[in-house]
């Protein structure tokens, strides 16, 4: 940021000023506003912290895809999730009434993919499962079998059905390799498995579990012997079966691989016994009803969702196979399940226990920290680390560095820790977060509410290099049921109008709005200092001026000076500043432009982006007799503030000497 000096005209003891330019504490409600630091304000409201510590107005918002026609919801959502579809981002949506819609952009309308799925008061959650670079999504409500989506209507199969006609098998003298038959009479057994192989076109995962069946053949004589199978047709998606054997007489198994064939190419067994491959799991059992899940390796972890104290986790590549040793427990419920750095962390109320994600075995399960989470929708990788909602603070970790009492999450919700507290522990588990171009988006249920209304917005860059205190936060103008991302785009989803909507318009005036129709609707910001001591804290002062600064291409703010005396009597005094006032008529004392690329121009500040209609204006205006007190506070506001940045604001004073 460059600064260039301009002389204020002036009578009487020179001016003192006060800049306030750092914004990077962001808003504090849970200290008093007389002991904030200079980078910390008692009110931040619809607007976001950048990197480089100024603050910007937030995006503003419409429906999602409104473009191709009406996109409300057919009931009251509760759960969203965003997808890309034959490279259309498309939306999913699970209904209060149990109905699960997946938006459909060609048709423009909403279809429901899954009936009677029971939403609670919570809905479904929304996993994304990835193979070959195709992507499915499962969900899953912690009551009902959990249900996978391609793009067609929603099954419980996972994709990976197993269920399928067992193949035919002969018989036949095998000529110098195969099977050793002593005697006639003696029993074979093989279990089959579905291999999904569709080219990455709508996601298979891979092999199934086995099916439930067991294919038994008897012997008919001794000496070297061949069992051929052979089989019609296969379900569609499966490109060949797999085959797998169990030693002679033992049906129990354990069963090894053998062998595949396909609807053109039969099997001929003639593997010797001894020498053949891998082991198949078998698991003929039920998918399990999922809770709190992610994904890792390939596999899907989750909280069982009939013991929710359990820990259940799939085969690497094949989400519907859970053998009945992958399990940990938990010393109580658990309320999330997140990865970071390739290790697996389970979340309870109170603690947060790490899976070795080279390593799933139970003895590799092991407690890290005594700091938990309160929903699992609040946990986020932003890079550095995790970031989630605990029972009194928002927490940051990476499990290497340790806090102040030796723990290893850091507080970083201590400016907003008031509001969290106020969270009834009922309706915790309602919160959710998104993470995206570096800010951590966070809805709760306020004080007394059942649902979520306030959304908080935290630039964990800024706010993380803050520890321990944590900084950043500010507050957004608009509530959420709950938030998705996708190609780095945010969107919410809205109980009562019924919309969900994309936070992507920050550029374009004419859709800078939130749109509940197809109006725009004008975006109001706040910014409130905390009671500035200017000079000496026990001698009154004169607040005389102000000078704003801000990029923007709209024309007017307005700055509020409270002045507090020493009996905490108060005085307003409230200048509206016209920005982009000519040079010639500017009555300025500094001019501040933001780095960046520069094309010479007339009007204005002389100075503007080559590239950009927004431009960086600077006013100064003065009060008309003065506000005297002992501190000041600050306010600067806009009923409609566009795509404002805002880089600094300075009141100028004098100060009046008396006695104490």
């Amino acid at each position: 940021m460059h600064a260039v000096p301009i002389e204020i005209a002036q009578r009487g003891s020179p001016l003192q000023s006060i800049e306030i330019a750092d914004f990077s504490g962001g808003m504090v409600t849970s200290m008093p506003q007389n002991g904030l630091s200079d980078k910390y304000f008692a009110a931040i409201y619809n607007m976001e912290l950048e990197i480089n510590g100024l603050l910007r107005v937030r995006n503003g918002f419409r429906p999602f895809d409104a473009s191709n026609g009406e996109s409300v919801l057919p009931g009251v959502p509760v759960s969203i999730c965003l997808e890309d579809r034959s490279g259309t981002v498309t939306a999913l949506a699970h209904l209060a009434s149990g109905s699960v819609q997946a938006w459909n952009s060609l048709l423009a309308s909403w279809s429901e993919i899954k009936t009677g799925y029971d939403a609670d008061d919570k809905g479904a959650e929304f996993l994304k499962y990835t193979v070959n670079a195709a992507e499915d999504i499962l969900f899953y409500n912690g009551t009902d079998a959990p249900q996978r989506w391609s793009g067609e209507a929603a099954s419980a199969d996972m994709g990976l059905s197993n269920v399928f006609t067992l193949p035919t098998v002969t018989d036949t003298a095998a000529i110098g390799r195969g099977l050793q038959i002593t005697s006639g009479g003696p029993m074979l057994c093989y279990k089959y498995t579905a291999f999904y192989d569709d080219s990455g076109t709508t996601t298979k995962y891979g092999e199934s579990a086995c099916n439930s069946l067991t294919k038994e053949i008897t012997a008919s004589t001794a000496g070297l012997r061949k069992f051929t199978h052979t089989i019609a047709t296969l379900p569609t998606g499966v490109s060949k079966l797999n085959v797998y054997r169990a030693p002679l007489n033992v049906p129990q198994g354990p069963y090894r691989y053998v062998g595949s064939l396909t609807a053109t190419t039969p099997l001929e067994d003639i593997m010797p016994f001894g020498q053949e491959g891998v082991e198949l799991t078998v698991f003929d059992g039920a998918m399990p009803v999922l809770k709190h899940a992610a994904v890792a390796g390939g596999r899907i972890v989750a909280i069982d969702g009939d013991i929710p104290s359990k820990v259940i986790w799939s085969q690497p590549g094949m989400p519907d196979v859970f053998p009945e040793l992958n399990y940990a427990y938990l010393p109580e419920d658990g309320t999330g399940v997140a990865v970071f750095n390739g290790n697996v962390f389970v979340f309870t109320r109170n603690t947060v226990y790490m899976l070795d994600g080279s390593n799933f075995e139970a003895a590799n399960f092991i407690k890290m920290c005594d700091k938990g989470c309160v929903s699992h929708k609040t946990i986020q990788d932003v890079g550095s680390g995790l970031v989630w909602l605990g029972i009194d603070n928002v927490y940051w970790a990476d499990f290497n560095t340790r806090g102040a009492d030796g723990d290893f999450p850091m507080p970083i919700g201590e400016p907003i820790k008031d509001q969290i507290l106020e969270i009834r522990p009922s309706k915790a588990s309602k919160a959710a977060s998104a993470f995206v171009g570096n800010k951590y988006y966070l809805i709760f249920p306020g004080l007394s509410q059942d649902e979520c209304t306030t959304t908080l917005c935290l630039n964990t860059i800024r706010g993380l290099a803050l520890l321990p205190m944590g900084g950043g936060w500010t507050s957004q103008g608009w509530m959420a049921s709950d938030l998705a991302v996708k190609d780095g785009v945010l969107y919410s989803m809205d109980r009562e109008t019924k919309y969900i909507y994309t936070h992507a318009y920050p550029d374009d005036i004419l859709s800078y709005a939130d749109y509940t129709g197809n109006a725009r609707t004008p975006i109001p910001v706040s910014i409130e200092t905390g009671w500035v001591t200017m000079g000496a804290e026990w001698f009154h002062k004169l607040v005389h001026s102000v000078s704003v600064a801000a990029e923007t291409s709209q024309t007017e703010l307005v700055v509020e000076v409270v002045a507090r005396d020493k009996q905490s009597n108060e005085l307003r005094g409230t200048i509206p500043i016209t920005l982009g006032s000519t040079l010639a008529a500017m009555d300025e004392n500094v001019l501040v432009w933001d780095i960046g690329e520069w094309a010479p121009d007339e009007g204005d500040l002389g100075l503007q982006w080559a590239v950009d209609t927004r431009r960086i204006h600077a006013s100064h205006k003065r009060f008309k007799k003065g506000l005297k007190g002992l501190w000041c506070k600050l306010i600067i506001r806009s009923s409609d503030a566009q795509d404002m940045r805002l880089l600094y604001v300075k009141p100028y004073f004098r100060v009046i000497p008396q006695a104490r």
